[in-house]
Parts: C-alpha cells; structure tokens; sequence
C-alpha cells in the first residue's frame, strides 16, 4: 500500500457486472440492515438514557468517548483496507497483522491510563479518570477483533456481521438500561460499551474461523505498520475532526453544555454516517476490485453514490427543518435547546454523503497520504472555526462547522479526478435527482411545522410521514429507474438479500 499510481488489475479482475455486482447488492442490503437494527435499536436506548441520565453524566462520558473512539480507531492501522486490498496472505502474515492490532491497542490503553487524571483536571470532569480507565476495555477487545472482521467483510460476509452487530447493540443497550434505572449513573453508559465490544469481538471470531498462532515477524510488521500507521493515524485525524467541537464545548463551557450539543450531533449521525457508512464499507471491497477497469470503477462509483444520496440527503434535510420540534419530544422538553441546533447543520447534507465515498475510494487505490493531508486539513479548520465560534454559542459552532465542510468538497472532487478521472459532472448525474428532490421536500416541510407548530410526538411523524411521500413522488418523477425497484423492496423484500 502506497501513494503510488494503483498497480495494473490483476488478471481476471471482475467488471462492476455478474457475480460482484450482485455480491456489493447483497452486501448493501445487509449493512443497510445492520445499520437499520443495530443503530435504530442504539438510537433508542440513547433516548432512554437521556431520559434518566442527567446532563454532567452524559456530558463526561461523552468527553471518555472521544478518547475511546480514537484508540478502537488507531488501533486498526487500516487492517480493512490492506486486507480488502491484497490479493493473497501468507499465514504468518495474519498472524503478525493481528498481533500488530492487539499492540497497538494495548499501547494506546496504556498512554489513556497514565492520561487520564490529567484529563479528568482539563475538562473539569468528576469521573472521567476511572471512566477512561474502565474504558480501555473496548479499545483492546476491538484490537483483538479488527483483523477477524476484514477477513470476513473481504470475502462480502456482511450478512454475518450485520447480525453480529444488531445482537452486539442488543445486549448492550439491554444492560445500559438496566443498570441507568437501578442508579448506576454514568456507568451504565460505559457498561453499555463493554458489553457491545465483547459481543463483537466474539461473534467477530465466530463468524471467521481463524485463529491467530503466536508467531510474529517484524520484518512483515514493519512493512505493513509503515503505511498502516500513516492510515490509522489519517482515520484518527479525521476522527478528531468531528469531535474536537466535542472537546472545545467541554474545554469551554463545560460537561452540561456538551450533553445538549452531543444529542443534537447523535440525531444527525444516525442520518449520515449510519446511513452512508454502510454504502462506503461496501464500496471499500468493490471499488478495490475495479482498480485498472475504469469505465466499470465510475459506473459502480455513480450507482453507489445516487442510492446513498436518495437516502442520505433528505434525511438530514428532513432533520434540520423538524428537529426544534422533534429533539424535545423525542428526548424530553429539558432538550429543546439540542434542538434548536438541528436547523444549524443543513449545510452537511453533501459532505455526509460525499465524503465516505471519497475515503473509500482513495483507500481502494492506496492514496494514504491524500487521505491523511484530507485529515489533517478537516482537523486544522475544524479546530480553527470552533476556536472562533465555541465562544458565541453552540448554534453558530454548528454552523461554521457546517459550511466549513462544504466548502471543502471542491478540493475533495479534485482529488477523486485526479486518483481516478471521475469528474464534476459524473457527481452532478449521481446527486442532482436526489437533491433536488430534498431541496423541494425540505421547503415544503419547513411550511408545513411553522404552520401546524406541532406539538405532540404522533403530529410530528404525521407531518413526516406527509414529507416523505411528497420526497418519494418527486424521486419517481425525477428518477423513474427507480420505480421498479421501488415496487420490488416493497412487495419483497427479501429479495434484495438472496
């Protein structure tokens, strides 16, 4: 893995066509279905808990999961994508691979422990010193499943993982809420998380039935740490991009402030990650397959994308004009202020959909140190608009994040033409549908809640459900291709897993 051209397809490279359409197919569906399970079932124990919880709890743990994320993060060192990438292994390759993870995981716990009291002292956090400690936990069970999970997502097993993760966030939420109402306090969430990262790790090794020997070659984990590093470090940064508001609010203005600026953020990444993370996870195994085939690499590149966006980019629009309204009956009125931020982040409907695809996509063709310049430059002009906005409050920090990051897309469409020759206009056919569908649906949405100024929970998902079907009207007349499939998902649905 390199920042060198990619190497020549290998012989008998599959085209975007047969068997490998059908498998990115499946695998679409079966993270689609792990994301619908396992993130809608997380989402709603979030809701329980931010109903018992009070604010500082929340808001400590919410600074402890920053530095937990970033360990599970590092601690890949781009298993996934040198595993997606490589077109064979020797054993003791896996097993230096795996041993490498578990290191590196157990080095970072390391460093979180001797950190933490200094920590718990900067962000004026009761709690967060034996909260990271307990932490640590999830960050080295996940070093010791990563290297399980990119062998089966290589081989497109993402039917098994999918339902590995629903029964993962299962169990874990089961425990967090039951333990929230027994009084435990910001320890369900941290039991919540060790819960679900143990599952995982598990039903990881279940589902791919290698075991690592005790054999390591340093020669081997040099080369691989080489890059892989540099890319766990890029994933890391680009991380740090979307939580150092997270760590500026709880700097600034304390645990309590975070929490609401926390349930505004969670709503808007069960819409955009959770639901471009799946098509980006999948396009990762695809687009490395279609390396040297250009023609079929941007026809499964354009596919991709317009299925995302159809979903990913009314949803968030749909967000930020109902969100002063929904937030506080979803999670309770002591939240209408998360709310209020909802309206703040209209301007990521582009950049959560776009820039999965771009990571994938540079990953597939080893441009490692572009992903990590990306980063770096997401990072240094998130840290620089929350430095110049955390001050005025936590709408205009929404706000300046979110324009920020649309005005990096340009830069990020440059680089995709430059790694691949798939320009501008390729982006305009696979998103212009899609958007201006959300464009026309988010204006009639936002007539509709000022109107109406609903206030109970069943008019709101009415006032929704009205959206959407004008949403849905507007795509068949705009996209009719899609008509068929449509009718397809809706008369059978499992059709589209077989």
């Amino acid at each position: 893995m390199n920042d060198s051209p990619e190497a020549p397809a290998q012989p008998g490279l599959p085209a975007f066509e047969g068997q490998l359409k059908q498998q990115t197919r499946r695998s679409i569906f079966w993270t689609i279905g792990q994301a619908a399970g396992d993130q809608l079932f997380s989402f709603a124990v979030f809701v329980m808990l931010a109903r018992i919880l009070d604010k500082p709890a929340i808001g400590t743990f919410a600074i402890a999961f920053v530095f937990m994320d970033i360990g599970r993060n590092f601690a890949t060192a781009g298993v996934f994508q040198r595993v997606a990438r490589a077109a064979s292994f020797e054993p003791r390759e896996l097993d230096t691979i795996f041993w490498a993870n578990l290191l590196l995981a157990a080095g970072y716990s390391l460093l979180i422990l001797i950190a933490a009291p200094a920590a718990e002292r900067l962000f004026g956090a009761p709690q967060l010193a034996p909260v990271l400690a307990w932490l640590t936990l999830p960050v080295l069970l996940s070093g010791a499943g990563n290297t399980h999970m990119a062998l089966r997502l290589r081989e497109f097993g993402h039917k098994t993982l999918a339902l590995r993760s629903v029964l993962a966030g299962l169990l874990g939420g089961v425990c967090a809420v039951v333990a929230a109402l027994l009084g435990a306090g910001i320890w369900s969430l941290v039991l919540q998380r060790v819960v679900r990262e143990a599952v995982c790790t598990l039903l990881a090794w279940s589902a791919y039935r290698w075991r690592p020997r005790m054999a390591f070659d340093f020669g081997i984990a040099r080369r691989y740490l080489k890059n892989g590093v540099d890319l766990g470090l890029a994933q890391v940064v680009t991380l740090l991009s979307l939580r150092a508001q997270d760590l500026g609010v709880a700097r600034v203005m304390g645990p309590a402030p975070l929490s609401s600026y926390r349930i505004a953020w969670r709503c808007a990444e069960l819409i955009g990650p959770q639901i471009v993370g799946p098509f980006a996870t999948v396009g990762l195994q695809t687009f490395s397959r279609l390396r040297g085939h250009s023609e079929q690499l941007r026809m499964a590149y354009v596919s991709m994308l317009q299925q995302c966006a159809l979903v990913s980019v009314p949803a968030l629009v749909g967000y930020a004009v109902s969100g002063p309204w929904l937030v506080p009956a979803l999670f309770g009125p002591q939240w209408h202020d998360s709310g209020m931020i909802a309206p703040m982040l209209l301007p990521l409907a582009l950049p959560f959909t776009i820039n999965g695809f771009v990571l994938a996509l540079l990953g597939a063709h080893g441009r490692i140190r572009w992903q990590r310049h990306l980063a770096l430059l997401d990072l240094a002009t998130t840290i620089a608009v929350t430095a110049l906005t955390v001050s005025h409050g936590l709408r205009w920090l929404a706000l300046a994040y979110s324009v920020r990051a649309l005005l990096l897309l340009p830069l990020q469409l440059y680089l995709v033409r430059r790694a691949t020759g798939i320009g501008v206009r390729d982006h305009v056919d696979a998103l212009a549908g899609p958007v201006l569908a959300a464009t026309a649906m988010g204006l009639a949405a936002a007539i509709l809640f000022n109107l109406a100024d609903p206030a109970g929970f069943l008019a709101i998902l009415l006032l929704c459900a009205l959206c959407a079907g004008l949403y849905a009207g507007l795509v068949a007349a705009l996209l009719p291709k899609y008509k068929k499939g449509l009718r397809q998902l809706l008369l059978s649905p499992q059709s589209l897993g077989s």
